[in-house]
């Protein structure tokens, strides 16, 4: 026999195993079925959230700043955008889908500082990820999230959300507040 080769390789099949066709499969099932799962959240996103920015843009509830308004309305006018060309590769309508979904969080934290659901949205950001795009992109944005929520606190409190109409407040929480929360 072949003395110089260890047993794994001396009985590998040439060519295509019938496991390898099955898992083309699989994998071609799952990205059809994640490119369905996209469009059903861009359309779904597009019509849910429409009434709270127009409730926003009217200036009813909170009270925010008119570059914050102009702000969401660039988010979802680029969420339109996305929602109606379908033709988008499913993985770059999801990456503008996450992209999105991280503004908004980021906004969500400088406004509202711990009161928010800006953290929310950062927690379902991976596991949007996860589902739309593998677990490589799930724990990349998972890392993102982290990142995000580290360093929004502190560029609040430098005044870089300053453009849209965020103040520096006396009264924002804490660093060592935001990271015990």
């Amino acid at each position: 026999m072949h003395a110089n080769k260890p047993f794994l390789y001396r009985h590998a099949p040439v060519g295509d195993a019938p496991d390898t066709d099955v898992a083309r499969g699989v994998d071609e099932m799952l990205r059809q079925w994640r490119a369905v799962v996209i469009d059903r959240l861009h359309k779904l996103a597009t019509v849910l959230l429409l009434p709270p920015l127009l409730f926003v843009l009217a200036g009813c509830g909170v009270a925010l700043s008119w570059p914050l308004r102009g702000f969401l309305l660039l988010i979802y006018l680029v969420l339109l955008a996305s929602t109606l060309r379908r033709c988008l590769d499913p993985r770059i309508r999801a990456g503008i889908l996450l992209g999105l979904v991280a503004a908004t969080s980021v906004v969500r934290l400088a406004v509202g500082q711990l009161a928010g659901s800006g953290r929310l949205s950062l927690l379902v950001m991976p596991l949007l990820a996860l589902l739309l795009m593998g677990p490589r992109m799930g724990w990349s944005v998972a890392a993102l999230s982290m990142a995000l929520y580290a360093v929004t606190p502190a560029l609040v409190q430098m005044g870089c959300f300053a453009f849209i109409g965020v103040p520096v407040s006396d009264e924002a929480a804490p660093l060592a507040f935001w990271a015990l929360v």
